[in-house]
């Protein structure tokens, strides 16, 4: 058997075995060459998808303020203010 018809089944064996149809589907889209590109090609994807999920979910959670968390540093700003107009004077 030919090199390059090897690495054609073992690109479609590759493909088949994912879970996710459309993922397999994103991959074989980008007509990988060899058993090679498809792997690089769906670690790729993998990681565009994840990172994705991460910043659509950090963008859902509500902001949490310095008030909110109550660290106290609102009330210190003016203080220093008043501080530094002392000095010039």
């Amino acid at each position: 058997m030919e090199h390059k018809t090897r690495e054609v089944i073992a690109c479609d064996y590759f493909l088949d075995a994912l879970a996710n149809p459309d993922f397999a589907l994103k991959i074989r889209e980008r007509q990988p060459e060899d058993l090679d590109s498809a792997l690089r090609i769906a670690l790729q994807l993998e990681v565009w998808t994840k990172d994705s999920a991460r910043l659509h979910e950090a963008a859902r959670r509500p902001v949490e303020t310095k008030k909110a968390r109550g660290d106290g540093t609102e009330g210190s700003m003016g203080t220093n203010e008043g501080s530094f107009a002392e000095g010039d004077g």
